[in-house]
């Protein structure tokens, strides 16, 4: 039986399999703001984004990427639940992490992250919040 996954590539979820994608914005442990993206279009507009990375030699060793910032990306499935990766930036590249699977750096003519994201920022309030990083892994934000 063939691999659901090439190995080489992202393992995103499919687009209607998710409810919504909350980004929230990690400093020091502590989630310090977030956006949710309801809109269909934007959310394939952001899955889009991801596919386009390629993999790095790089191995994901734990849950999130030992950062001092970087961003949550919390995919909320159909069912309820929660899938989460995290973005980040590294010597002037963007690297895509799925947890204990692969680092992806992003394919994207963007300068850095903040321009990255404030692509969908601009169609969603951003709100300022404070959240430890116990309560990000448990779903609570």
């Amino acid at each position: 039986m063939k691999n659901k996954y090439d190995e080489k590539n992202v393992k995103i979820p499919r687009v209607d399999n998710i409810s919504n994608i909350t980004l929230i914005n990690v400093v020091n442990d502590k989630g310090v703001e977030k956006i949710t993206i309801y809109k269909k279009k934007d959310i394939n507009r952001f899955l889009h984004l991801l596919k386009n990375s390629k993999r790095t030699n790089k191995e994901s060793i734990s849950s999130f990427p030992n950062k001092d910032k970087f961003i949550v990306i919390a995919f909320k499935t159909s069912d309820g639940g929660y899938i989460k990766h995290s973005i980040y930036e590294e010597n002037n590249h963007i690297y895509y992490e799925e947890p204990f699977y692969g680092i992806f750096e992003l394919n994207s003519n963007n300068k850095n992250l903040i321009d990255l994201l404030d692509m969908f920022i601009e169609n969603y309030n951003k709100k300022d919040i404070s959240i430890d990083m116990e309560n990000i892994e448990q779903n609570n934000f």
